[in-house]
């Protein structure tokens, strides 16, 4: 077998990728049994023992500096049992290669980076080809906790995933964890983090910011994704994001369309939607131009190029700043999206304000969808549904893949609210007499049933500039055990973007109870020391510092402004 992975299949073997991780580690721990230095070197260093393959060539090229593994967390859990598996027969019978300390420890970082890429439900957050149903309790994580605890200091925090696990490998490091759980009678609680993890063996491909808020029972979590493409288990999702509160998906990604082991359904495979939806840029809340997947949908394309890092600031709790752009998914079209997780004692809970500018030298259609968890509750206009009939929405490129539900237009800012859990939610957009609304449900052209019947909202716009801002209000609360119901209806009554071109973006957004905020980017300069000094139209002069800003404040002027 050993020999079947290295002679003949010596391309896989030595492919940078998961797949070649395990088969190495096979071979490399064969080795260690039989004794054979030859089977180790292989394993180690490719097929030719030159390092451009084998065991070191992975932990130098398939983790960022940081420790995010290329193919998104999902697959990060999926590698690490390999991974560790041979990382601990090689410190067990060549400890002079010291393999837990490559890379400034990169195997730590691997592992601490998959488990702050997880909800506080355990699940792995579902970029590229995740499914949903996998949680930090699988046997990956188990193994990987269990070495880390012993080989990197003990921390004892992981203690209290140890006990979700329920379980310990049989090993030293399994033993070590057991009784600590058993001789403690508390232990700290793992903290996920508003973080940043950078993308790419130097670092220098983009990346994945998180933003979290509250305490693990409820905590609001946001993950901005601007990452290179993620081998062949990578999506065609630049600048896609998605949202969590209440321990569960608002704003969701779709993942991967799959029914893992499931036999009637292609036997557990990778199902043909997969690649015709789930994996094109419309399952994502992201932007898509001229209905077009980024790079055409072409992997070999998208691998060549990454979104870029603009700037991060989360060192405040209260407000919390993400921000990337692209200037190649698609040709002569320049995205910039900047998220913001906004906590205000007006609100129950932080809202997300999400402004997303696009450029170009011609005219295009722009679509930006959200695919919301709940159900439909009201709209601040009215809308056609559709009733009687429901038409697909495009021919190609996902979009065969979505019925139209609804539509409609409005001459102004929109709302739209929906309900999951004992939350309310809705969306308030920037939109005008040129947005088109379009209400989708993810399941045409399906006949074998593959897709969940999720549904969507859309905003497009034909363009050549154009800034979409959004925010994400949760709001209220719902129990029908106790039979009440309050603030249901949302905060936001109006969007205006008073500025938006190359140097500046300028945003003014009102409310009830005389809510006036002025959110300002610098879209050029992103240096944290830079002053700003933009005049309005109407005479205002506008000075900040840094990269982005927001004035809070409570007055009257909205109503002169109408």
């Amino acid at each position: 077998m050993a020999k079947f992975f290295y002679e003949d299949s010596p391309h896989e073997f030595n492919l940078i990728h998961n797949h070649g991780t395990w088969m190495v580690a096979s071979v490399g721990m064969t080795g260690f049994v039989l004794n054979k230095q030859d089977l180790i070197d292989k394993a180690l260093y490719g097929t030719e023992k030159d390092g451009e393959g084998g065991f070191i060539a992975q932990l130098n090229q398939l983790f960022s500096p940081d420790g995010y593994y290329t193919e998104g967390g999902y697959y990060a859990r999926y590698a690490l049992w390999p991974f560790f598996l041979f990382a601990e027969s090689i410190q067990n019978n060549k400890p002079e290669l010291k393999i837990y300390e490559v890379r400034d420890q990169i195997l730590r970082k691997a592992f601490y980076s998959a488990l702050q890429m997880t909800y506080t439900n355990g699940e792995f957050m579902p970029i590229n080809d995740a499914l949903k149903e996998k949680t930090f309790l699988s046997a990956e994580l188990i193994y990987a906790l269990n070495f880390v605890y012993d080989r990197y200091g003990e921390d004892k925090s992981l203690l209290s995933i140890a006990r979700l696990q329920n379980k310990v490998s049989f090993s030293k490091g399994g033993i070590k964890v057991a009784q600590a759980i058993t001789e403690l009678t508390s232990v700290p609680k793992f903290k996920w983090e508003s973080i940043n993890f950078v993308d790419g063996p130097k670092g220098d491909e983009g990346g994945v910011s998180i933003l979290r808020w509250g305490s693990d029972n409820d905590l609001e979590s946001l993950l901005f994704k601007y990452s290179a493409h993620g081998l062949s288990h990578g999506h065609f999702d630049k600048l896609s994001f998605l949202f969590y509160d209440q321990g569960r998906e608002i704003i969701q990604d779709y993942g991967s369309a799959r029914f893992l082991n499931v036999e009637q359904k292609l036997g557990g495979r990778y199902l043909p939607e997969n690649k015709s939806f789930a994996m094109q840029t419309i399952a994502h809340n992201t932007l898509v131009v001229d209905e077009k997947s980024n790079f055409n949908g072409k992997r070999e394309q998208s691998e060549k190029f990454h979104s870029d890092y603009y700037f991060l600031s989360a060192d405040n709790s209260d407000l919390q700043i993400t921000s990337a752009t692209d200037s190649n998914a698609y040709d002569g079209v320049k995205m910039h999206r900047t998220l913001l997780m906004v906590n205000d004692p007006g609100f129950i809970r932080p809202v997300v304000i999400d402004v997303f500018q696009v450029n170009s030298e011609k005219s295009h259609q722009y679509d930006l969808p959200f695919y919301y968890m709940g159900h439909f509750l009201s709209t601040s206009y009215a809308y056609n549904p559709f009733i009687t009939e429901r038409k697909v929405l495009g021919k190609k490129n996902g979009y065969q893949h979505l019925w139209l539900e609804a539509e409609a237009k409005t001459s102004g800012t929109s709302a739209f609210t929906w309900l999951n859990g004992e939350r309310y939610y809705s969306i308030t957009a920037n939109t005008d007499s040129n947005t088109q609304i379009l209400f989708t449900q993810i399941g045409a052209n399906d006949p074998n049933f593959n897709l969940r019947n999720d549904h969507g909202i859309m905003f497009r716009v034909t363009a050549k500039n154009h800034t979409f801002v959004n925010i994400i209000e949760p709001h209220g609360d719902f129990n029908p055990t106790l039979e009440y119901s309050f603030n249901s209806y949302p905060a936001f009554e109006k969007i205006e973007v008073v500025r938006s071109d190359e140097q500046y973006t300028i945003v003014e957004i009102f409310g009830k109870n005389d809510l006036h905020w002025t959110f300002m980017i610098a879209n050029n300069n992103a240096d944290k020391y830079a002053t700003h000094t933009v005049a309005l139209s109407d005479g205002t002069k506008l000075t900040w510092h840094g990269p982005t800003s927001i004035n809070k404040k409570k007055e009257k002027e909205h109503e002169k402004r109408k």
